[in-house]
């Protein structure tokens, strides 16, 4: 698990796409518990991880 959260993007938004995409819900919920942080990387993800993001 460190080495899934070390890979992880620093800008907040991307990694709480990163999490929800690989599955580690818990601390995406951590990050961001409102969803606003999510709700932004959805808007700017390219169609293919926007899909991925819809299937979680």
């Amino acid at each position: 698990m460190l080495d899934l959260l070390a890979a992880a993007p620093t800008v907040p938004a991307d990694r709480a796409a990163y999490l929800a995409l690989v599955g580690h819900d818990a601390q995406r919920q951590a990050l961001d518990p409102d969803g606003a942080l999510l709700a932004l990387a959805y808007r700017a993800a390219v169609p293919e991880v926007r899909e991925r993001l819809q299937r979680k």
